[in-house]
């Protein structure tokens, strides 16, 4: 026969309502370019929201692999080159050269080589941008950043916000690049190598529509944290297309935010 205490003490623990369940689907940390108004609605568990991944690889980090490499591939490849190049030293000696410096000192990967788009890095280091880069007061890189923001601005659920009452969520994000000049104006670039259609190619109205749609609402986040860490709102936000070797000025959207 059952243990008549023991049974009742399982009872009880099973019977536990936990009171803050409702919290649960709050993320421990999310990616900036996950975020919109309602990110928190989308589901009834936070699991779900930001779905655990097993850790991989991608094949052009693994030294002497060789595969047809994704768009995505080759565009992480391209970002990297970018990330670490030495934008003067490339004018002068060529892509190719600088890459084969950066693969030299480990920066990036050895076989990276084969996907980088390289026409495409030629055009950029002559570009309006790279210009701009040479000869900015101040040039910041890959500007990691963490912030805090008010749960409720990420729901539209008003018995949800309720509950959520002051919980914050953790939310992360990488900018390509900030210009500063003398006066302490900021610029935010992105660089996107998004395909775009021949159509988009030849008609820029096209382009900057797609990229608009495609990005604004994560580039006005990084606008608002840009503003958060220098106390300065972004003079300009653009991106730069590898694609089309152009810079397209982007229409950042109002955010629904609290005061933070």
């Amino acid at each position: 026969e059952a243990d008549v205490a023991l049974l009742s003490h399982l009872r009880e623990k099973f019977a536990f309502s936990y009171e803050y369940t409702p919290l649960t689907r709050i993320p421990a940390k999310l990616s900036i370019s996950r975020l919109s108004p309602d990110v928190l609605d989308e589901s009834d568990t936070s699991a779900s929201i930001e779905p655990e991944k097993k850790t991989t690889v991608p094949d052009f980090f693994i030294s002497g692999q060789k595969h047809k490499a994704s768009a995505a591939e080759r565009g992480t490849a391209t970002h990297l080159f970018l990330q670490f190049c030495d934008l003067g030293r490339t004018r002068r000696t060529g892509v190719a050269e600088e890459l084969s410096r950066l693969v030299d000192r480990k920066f990036i990967p050895e076989n990276i080589a084969d996907i980088v788009y390289i026409d495409e890095l030629e055009k950029f280091i002559n570009s309006p941008l790279a210009d701009r880069i040479l000869n900015s007061e101040r040039v910041i890189r890959e500007q990691r950043f963490n912030l805090l923001l008010p749960a409720t601005d990420f729901s539209e659920n008003a018995e949800f916000k309720e509950l959520l009452g002051d919980e914050t969520l953790a939310v992360q994000g990488v900018i390509d690049l900030l210009l500063i000049d003398e006066n302490g104006d900021i610029e935010l670039y992105d660089y996107k190598t998004d395909r775009l259609s021949p159509a988009e190619l030849s008609d820029p109205a096209q382009a900057q529509k797609k990229l608009n749609s495609a990005h604004a609402l994560q580039l006005s986040y990084y606008a608002h944290a840009v503003e958060l860490l220098f106390g300065k709102k972004c003079k300009r936000v653009a991106i730069y297309s590898t694609h089309s070797a152009k810079l397209y000025d982007l229409d950042t959207v109002p955010l629904r935010l609290s005061n933070t």
